[in-house]
């Protein structure tokens, strides 16, 4: 219990319930007129005419400092506090007792307890209260579970003491603190420790089965934890790291990586998708690319206690973009050697993107030209652009095949025959989504102009 009860317990040990004398008509007490013994000496009183001048006013001073100690305690104690006699009428109540029952303290006073406290912890509390009458011993922090108006469940701490008049057992001192709250943190702090044992568990099972290797050092890179698919890029079990440094583990495949653990350490900043390169002692004769980020591990005063270590394996990642780059390369050539170009118009963005052999097709840079479908129209020869336009129309409304032949015409004025195959796209829903095509010079007998009919196909 908090320290303001135990200061009610030393005082009702000092001043005896034959000492004080409760009455209903207010918070006063009222001594007796015997003096009142220091703790530790004899409860008899002394003979006035064997104290020595001035002890008798010494002693009634020190008691009348006790009972406004008293006083004090009982009037401001963040605790309700309250004496009952044997049945159990109230003789005393302070403030804060009173208003856990919802009366003031006059509504209390001369009252038995199954009159003011409230229904849903009355029986509880009228069985204690007899019980340590009945057993003269005290209840200490007993816990005491109610409902407030049918909703909010509230928590007490409940005390209770016999008061003692030459041995028999008058009355009652209790002590009642609220710890609702205090309950709820607990629950809180309760739920709080489960969720982290779970995310805990499941945090060691990414660890654990992680498909990129993890690891953390120190400052000497030591190694301090370690996961299964690290430690097998390493060529050694798990435990064989643990306590031993990158250097001395992996030597060859360290070097690249050791630096910049440094940098973090020294720096703070995490460091990301840095790509290394190396043979691990686990696949010597194979070269591994990695995809490396490193994270800085703080301790409470913010500083770097050590670095998490994240290797991604891209070998395979980075030979399939190296095919795929030399592929698209000699398609690159052999369109070019061709005279094929490539174009995609994104219907629903309105955007028309061209190949750089379809640049190359019409006589045009990059930086001069952007594409869209209004400009590709007014290179259409003029007397195809109905052609066009309903070829165009026929594929987005109804999925016509798009393929025909006709002319376009470049800056210098020459007739470019053509043909030009697309496919459509639809959304989900049914949209026309991308128009995706191929554009192919066709043979041509010299250069025409426009309106020149003999070089229209």
């Amino acid at each position: 219990m908090p320290a303001c009860n135990n200061k009610v317990k030393t005082l009702v040990a000092v001043v005896p319930a034959s000492r004080m004398c409760f009455h209903p008509g207010g918070m006063g007490g009222r001594p007796s007129q015997d003096p009142i013994p220091e703790p530790g000496t004899t409860s008899e009183p002394t003979p006035a005419e064997e104290l020595p001048a001035g002890a008798s006013a010494s002693v009634e001073a020190q008691l009348r400092d006790r009972i406004r100690e008293l006083e004090a305690i009982y009037r401001y104690t963040p605790v309700g506090l309250s004496v009952v006699d044997r049945d159990l009428r109230f003789v005393r109540i302070n403030e804060r007792m009173a208003s856990f029952n919802g009366r003031s303290v006059e509504e209390h006073l001369g009252r038995r307890m199954e009159e003011v406290i409230p229904l849903a912890a009355r029986r509880p509390a009228i069985a204690l209260a007899r019980g340590v009458l009945e057993s003269g011993r005290p209840v200490l922090d007993f816990e005491l579970n109610t409902e407030w108006r049918g909703a909010a469940r509230l928590t007490w701490l409940v005390s209770c003491h016999p008061l003692r008049e030459d041995g028999e057992v008058t009355g009652l001192l209790t002590v009642l603190q609220s710890v609702t709250y205090l309950k709820r943190a607990e629950e809180e702090a309760r739920a709080a420790e489960v969720r982290a044992q779970r995310q805990y568990a499941e945090f060691e099972l990414l660890y654990r089965e992680a498909p990129v290797g993890l690891a953390m050092v120190d400052r000497e890179l030591r190694f301090l934890r370690v996961n299964e698919t690290m430690a097998r890029l390493n060529g050694r079990d798990v435990d064989d790291h643990l306590g031993r440094s990158a250097p001395e583990m992996v030597p060859e495949a360290a070097e690249p990586i050791c630096s910049l653990v440094d940098r973090v350490f020294a720096t703070g900043e995490p460091l990301r998708d840095r790509e290394v390169s190396a043979r691990p002692p686990g696949d010597p004769l194979r070269d591994y690319t990695w995809l490396l980020n490193l994270h800085p591990v703080l301790d409470g005063s913010g500083g770097v206690r050590a670095v998490l270590v994240v290797l991604q394996d891209v070998t395979r990642l980075k030979r399939t973009q190296h095919e795929l780059r030399a592929v698209t390369e000699r398609l690159a050539r052999a369109a070019h050697l061709a005279g094929v170009g490539s174009w995609e118009w994104d219907i629903l963005e309105d955007r028309v993107w061209w190949s750089e052999e379809l640049y190359q097709l019409m006589g045009k840079r990059r930086t001069d030209f952007i594409p869209s479908m209004n400009g590709v129209f007014d290179l259409v020869h003029p007397d195809d652009r109905g052609r066009v336009r309903e070829q165009i129309n026929a594929t987005l409304e109804r999925d016509e095949p798009y393929a025909l032949e006709f002319r376009m015409v470049l800056d210098d004025g020459t007739v470019l025959p053509v043909h030009t195959a697309a496919s459509l796209e639809r959304t989900p829903g049914g949209r026309p989504a991308r128009l995706l095509g191929t554009v192919q010079s066709m043979p041509r007998n010299g250069s025409a102009r426009p309106g020149d009919e003999s070089q229209v196909s």
